[in-house]
């Protein structure tokens, strides 16, 4: 692996580490549209970071209102949730 290769890896693992956080999660995810959410968690997912992923995809669905949309799933579960 060269120098930029490793120098890539360490950036995109500080950035995983930074963004582990489930208040920035919750607070910036819903204002993410799922494209500009998909790079992110793509990036997370191939570092093995799945629970750091996994906490931008709740937060990001919390607020997925629109049927059509790729987390519509996770806004309709915890709207059921909410009602429960």
């Amino acid at each position: 692996m060269n120098e930029s290769e490793e120098a890539i890896i360490a950036a995109a693992e500080a950035l995983a580490e930074r963004w582990h956080d489930l208040h920035l999660s919750n607070d910036v995810g819903p204002k993410f549209t799922c494209g500009e959410l998909e790079p992110l968690i793509d990036l997370l997912m191939a570092l093995g970071r799945d629970d750091v992923a996994e906490s931008w995809i709740q937060g990001h669905g919390a607020a997925d209102d629109d049927e059509y949309d790729d987390h519509h799933d996770i806004y309709l579960s915890l709207a059921e949730e909410d009602r429960a």
